[in-house]
């Protein structure tokens, strides 16, 4: 409808002038609304989980000019995977797995977040006494065939003159919350599961044969360093 007292051409300079206005505000909300975003792959079951939820339940990002979000996935493969293509800026992972990417040629960046690691967790009462006693048992592995535990643990068992456990003994990799589900059923001898777990299998009366920073120690490795970043 044109306006009362002006020419058409009039009515359609004041809409264009109008839509322009609008145009020039919307875009000025959108920049006042503009955040950094940080994109967190994490495990589920992981204890990042728990520092990311203090950041976000206390505001720390919006304090420090920034919004945190996460993507929970179900394994270390697949945080890895997510951070490779882009899909996060950000995980908490092993200091070999980010050694071997600098390696090929990913410019990733490595800032230490850890020194807490998993444990090799027995039944109680079990002819599990020692590394030796692993040689044909059921190993669950928590993380993957390249998981940093798995690998010290390998090492460490070939240094004792047991073997390499991929090769002597029956690895069985899974989550862990099945891991320690089969635990507390009986179903595994051994598994090397993340601490927190680890100790929550303690406390249902398993028992912790060696931890990983052990293995560490009996290689040689002194301080043991943060192998988690």
């Amino acid at each position: 409808m044109a306006a009362r007292g002006c020419t058409p051409f009039q009515t359609a300079r004041l809409a264009l002038l109008t839509a322009l206005v609008c145009i020039a505000l919307s875009l000025s909300c959108a920049f006042a609304h503009a955040e950094n975003v940080i994109r967190a792959g994490v495990l589920k079951f992981g204890t990042v989980n728990w520092l990311l939820n203090t950041v976000q339940h206390h505001e720390l990002d919006r304090k420090h000019g920034y919004r945190l979000e996460q993507l929970e996935l179900a394994s270390s493969n697949a945080t890895a995977v997510a951070l490779l293509s882009r899909e996060v800026d950000t995980i908490v992972t092993d200091w070999f797995w980010a050694m071997r990417q600098r390696a090929a040629g990913e410019e990733l960046r490595f800032f230490p977040y850890s020194r807490t690691l998993g444990a090799l967790i027995v039944q109680p009462g079990g002819t599990v006494k020692s590394l030796a006693d692993l040689k044909g048992r059921n190993i669950g592995v928590a993380g993957g065939p390249l998981d940093k535990s798995w690998l010290l643990m390998r090492a460490w068992a070939k240094q004792q003159g047991v073997g390499d456990l991929a090769e002597v003994a029956n690895p069985v990799f899974a989550a862990p919350p099945l891991l320690a589900g089969k635990m507390r059923a009986g179903e595994f001898d051994a598994a090397l599961i993340y601490w927190h777990f680890a100790a929550r299998l303690e406390a249902a009366g398993l028992v912790q044969l060696h931890d990983v920073e052990d293995a560490m120690l009996g290689l040689g490795i002194s301080p043991p360093p943060p192998l988690i970043g």
